[in-house]
């Protein structure tokens, strides 16, 4: 999965620089063109990611399952910083999109081969349903030294171990778990974004989605010592533009108009003595009116193991003044 620097710096010399900038500031192809255009693979977009970031730029999904490189100087503009990323809405149609949660891969309470397969059922659901994007709310990993394989391993093993589809692209926070192991010097975040095309990871804790103008928080507590600042991670003004919160760190599903705790995919642990932690999954789906801005939105509640529905839900979005 990892490259040698100096052979790709090789090939990245041998692109005409200025075209190519050129190409991505048009905003016309995407990734996946430009990979064609050029003869790159995977590995090769990676290490121009990286290159690319001194000019601003960076990269940005859709709906359908198309990836782009994003310019401040193009008309996307404040598309993705350090916490938000904008991902553009499909007119005339539902925009859906996953919701999982607390994989805590490596855990010695979870059979591993059995997490594959829970990951596996949800990539099928997705492709079934023509679904191309996963938003993934904190707790990748274990992230501690009581699991299956040691702890500074486990990034490099999830990299290789979570699915891949090239028309399924996922957008993460980091939870307390994978914290622990950037409290120690491992960064999980910059390890998936320089390792998995089809990875964007916002931040520790917190990140905003933004669908159209319909704001998503994915929010997961990382700082139990401090927990209302924790709490205090964007300014008023943020919290009052926002649509809808998704949370992580309970393990079980909860629902409310404007919050919902997601469930953990694996069914890892159990939080509170109240509940058992199911594994379920969330499909999210965005209705749009007349004008092609978003009216309503569907929630179906989702078990793990079979894919089976059990749980439908719907809620109004916000009235903004304009």
């Amino acid at each position: 999965m990892f490259y040698n620097i100096n052979q790709y710096k090789m090939n990245l010399i041998m692109l005409k620089k200025r075209e190519l900038l050129d190409i991505i500031n048009e905003n016309k192809y995407s990734i996946e063109q430009i990979k064609q255009l050029y003869n790159l693979t995977n590995k090769q977009i990676l290490f121009l990611l990286k290159y690319l970031k001194d000019y601003t730029i960076s990269e940005q999904f859709d709906l359908n399952g198309n990836s782009f490189f994003c310019s401040d100087s193009n008309s996307y503009n404040q598309l993705y910083y350090k916490d938000r990323i904008l991902v553009p809405l499909e007119s005339n149609r539902m925009n859906r999109f996953l919701v999982i949660s607390d994989l805590h891969f490596y855990s010695n309470d979870l059979n591993q081969e059995q997490n594959n397969k829970i990951m596996c059922n949800v990539y099928n659901y997705a492709i079934k349903n023509s679904i191309h994007l996963i938003l993934i709310c904190g707790d990748l990993i274990h992230g501690y030294n009581d699991s299956i394989i040691k702890k500074f391993d486990q990034p490099y093993k999830f990299i290789n171990d979570y699915p891949y589809d090239k028309s399924i692209n996922n957008i993460c926070i980091l939870g307390n778990h994978d914290y622990n192991l950037y409290k120690e010097g491992l960064n999980i975040k910059e390890i998936l974004n320089n390792n998995r095309l089809d990875f964007i990871s916002l931040d520790y804790g917190k990140g905003i989605v933004s669908i159209g103008d319909f704001n998503i928080m994915l929010r997961h507590v990382i700082d139990f010592k401090n927990i209302k600042k924790d709490e205090q991670c964007f300014d008023d003004n943020t919290y009052k533009n926002l649509d809808l919160i998704l949370r992580g760190h309970s393990h079980i599903f909860k629902t409310y108009s404007d919050i919902i705790k997601v469930p953990s995919v694996t069914g890892a642990g159990v939080r509170n003595e109240e509940f058992i932690s199911i594994p379920q999954f969330i499909e999210i789906d965005l209705r749009l009116n007349k004008d092609n801005k978003p009216e309503h939105y569907k929630i179906k509640q989702i078990l793990s193991c079979n894919a089976k529905i059990i749980g439908e839900y719907e809620y109004n979005c916000k009235v903004k003044c304009l």
